[in-house]
């Protein structure tokens, strides 16, 4: 399926190509295993390379990150205005609820910058404007910072097309890399967090020996 993708991308530089590339970026957060950095390199390739124009590459690109994500932020908060209703209950069962509360909670609070990294972050990208609807984030707020996450990721990624004379295996190469030490970073972040945790609820050992107030007999 991406193969034919990726050619269809390359066969039209017209507007069906850039509504391939908007729909394969809106994709990616519907669907997040659905690879939509992949084709937003070959867009920026074929801008570097073949004279399609880098703006209208762009603008296809964060017009998909736009509207994917808007899909999901509306559909979470739906659901977390209607927590009564049976699709509700069902996806937010009482464990998932209480899993969950934390990370609504940060959001509460620090929503805006979890939303402008989260272009950054491949593969839980949609899971940030999930969390975003269930903290019942502004709007306005979360696709302002998202467009403005998905535009500089977007303009790097372009940019670097063009610096590596569109050479799309290299860039691969690079995504892959950048991927990896991504996951590699959330990992060692997530098991500091949680020996942390783990430290601040383990009892202390130190016991302190009682204190003898009785006079010291002197001879």
């Amino acid at each position: 399926m991406l193969d034919a993708i990726l050619e269809a991308l390359a066969a039209n530089e017209n507007a069906l190509g850039f509504a391939i590339l908007c729909g394969a970026c809106a994709l990616e957060y519907v669907f997040p295993p659905f690879p939509g950095d992949t084709v937003l390199l070959l867009g920026g390739v074929l801008a570097a390379t073949h004279g399609w124009s880098a703006l209208f590459v762009l603008c296809a690109a964060t017009l998909g990150a736009v509207l994917g994500s808007s899909a999901i932020f509306y559909v979470s908060l739906r659901l977390a205005q209607q927590p009564e209703s049976r699709l509700s209950r069902w996806l937010f069962r009482e464990k998932v609820r209480r899993a969950s509360a934390a990370l609504v909670e940060r959001f509460a609070r620090h929503g805006a910058a979890f939303i402008v990294v989260n272009r950054f972050l491949p593969g839980i990208r949609s899971f940030f404007f999930v969390a975003a609807g269930l903290a019942k984030m502004p709007s306005r707020a979360v696709l302002g910072w998202g467009a403005l996450s998905a535009l500089a990721w977007n303009a790097l990624v372009i940019l670097a097309g063009y610096l590596l004379g569109g050479q799309l295996e290299r860039l691969q190469t690079l995504l892959t890399r950048y991927t990896m030490a991504v996951w590699a970073l959330l990992g060692s972040a997530l098991v500091l967090w949680l020996g942390w945790k783990l430290l601040k609820r383990r009892p202390s050992n130190e016991s302190t020996a009682p204190i003898d107030d009785k006079p010291l007999d002197r001879k």
